[in-house]
C-alpha cells in the first residue's frame, strides 16, 4: 500500500513538466489480522485476501506536502519502528487532514 501511495503522487503534464504531490490519499480497509494463525504467510495472505475496501480519503492539495511527510512517518513509525513516538494523528487533526490511523 506504501508504494502505491508513494507512486501516486507523481503525475506528468507534458506541457508543464512534472507535477509531484499533486494530492495526498489514502485508500482504508476494513478487517484485523487473524494473530491465531500461526504460519507468519499463511496469516498475511489471509489478511490482504480477506480485508474489505472502505474508502479512499484525499486531503486538499495545499496541504499535500504536510499530509505525506505525515502518512510516510505513520507508516514507519508503526512498521519498523524508525520514528520517535509522536502522535502524527494529533498534528494531522489540528491541520485539517485525515492520514492512515493504523496499518
Amino acid at each position: 500500500m506504501l508504494l502505491a501511495w508513494i507512486s501516486s503522487f507523481v503525475a506528468v503534464d507534458y506541457a508543464f513538466g512534472v507535477d509531484a504531490l499533486c494530492c495526498g490519499f489514502f485508500v482504508d480497509y476494513d478487517g484485523e489480522e487473524d494473530s491465531k494463525i500461526s504460519d507468519a504467510n499463511r496469516r498475511i495472505l489471509d489478511y490482504y485476501v480477506n480485508r474489505n475496501f472502505k474508502e479512499v480519503v484525499f486531503n486538499p492539495k495545499e496541504k499535500s506536502l504536510v499530509s505525506f511527510f505525515l502518512q510516510l512517518s505513520r507508516y514507519l513509525q508503526q512498521s519498523i519502528g524508525t520514528v520517535a513516538a509522536i502522535d502524527f494523528n494529533a498534528y494531522a487533526n489540528s491541520l485539517g487532514i485525515k492520514i492512515d490511523q493504523k496499518i
